[in-house]
């Protein structure tokens, strides 16, 4: 898998996806939205990073619109911008950036994916185990239920039995 870059500058593009390809990344560069979106269908991506403010769409949209056809790809934004708004915790990097700020930012949001994705595999391993004990409560119940029809018959019987002769 790559890390697909998205940033209308060249050089950004560039120097960025060499960073990366320094620390054993694969990466796909493109210079627009458009770009990016028609990639989704065709090559698994480990991480979309994309400039904030990008042609014909900001870089949030952009996330928005790979995220239908890509989910659960994580995002990460970067600019040059002096003034971003953007929620706390959305992975985000001020250009310009260095070698080091790049990777350890990198493998931070990768690493968060990992641990998501350890931590949803534990809750289906849960779920899935839940129900298996709750189908054999299931189970059980209906047997118990029915040895309790079975000792009731038995008990009427035995009433009607008793009551006929007594």
């Amino acid at each position: 898998m790559a890390i697909l870059v998205v940033d209308n500058d060249p050089s950004v593009r560039g120097v960025v996806c060499a960073m990366l390809k320094r620390h054993g990344y694969g990466t796909v560069a493109v210079p627009d939205p458009g770009g990016a979106l028609s990639l989704t269908s065709l090559k698994p991506v480990e991480l979309l990073l994309a400039e904030l403010a990008l042609p014909r769409m900001t870089g949030p949209e952009l996330a928005l619109e790979f995220l239908k056809t890509a989910p659960g790809t994580p995002v990460m934004f970067m600019s040059g911008s002096p003034q971003v708004d953007l929620p706390p915790g959305v992975p985000f990097l001020k250009k310009p950036f260095t070698l080091q700020a790049l990777i350890s930012r990198v493998e931070a949001v990768l690493a968060r994916r990992a641990e998501l994705c350890a931590n949803l595999r534990a809750e289906l391993e849960r779920c899935a185990r839940l129900i298996r004990e709750s189908r054999a409560l299931v189970a059980g119940t209906a047997a118990v239920s029915r040895e309790s029809a079975e000792i009731l018959a038995e008990i009427q019987e035995w009433r009607h039995g008793r009551g006929a002769a007594g």
